[in-house]
């Protein structure tokens, strides 16, 4: 950890070292994206709104600016609204999410 040399333990005959399998998680991309569908991330990549929408190709050019969340949370599901042109601009904050997340594009009618 950080090059500290006194955090390395020692290791004995008969030891087991564990090493945790990184799994997969899934986002699922709807709506006004260029490649809709299912993109995929590892859990340690934390992966937020912007990333999900940059690996779906990006928006369409029909695409509006608010992009709906659908999760669920405690059996329920709850839907958030997001401006992804805001995060880009860094007036508001990129979101993680998390597996099973849906992400819906919507259109833009003017």
């Amino acid at each position: 950890v950080n090059g500290n040399p006194d955090l390395n333990l020692q290791l004995r005959a008969n030891d087991v070292i564990n090493v945790p399998i990184d799994s997969s998680i899934n986002i699922y991309v709807l709506g006004e994206i260029m490649h809709p569908g299912s993109v995929q991330f590892r859990r340690s990549q934390t992966p937020t709104l912007l990333q999900a929408l940059s690996s779906a190709g990006g928006p369409t050019d029909r695409a509006s600016n608010r992009v709906v969340l659908k999760r669920v949370v405690g059996g329920s599901e709850k839907t958030f609204q997001y401006d992804f042109r805001k995060i880009i601009d860094g007036r508001q904050n990129d979101v993680v999410l998390m597996d099973g997340d849906r992400l819906i594009v919507r259109e833009s009618f003017f």
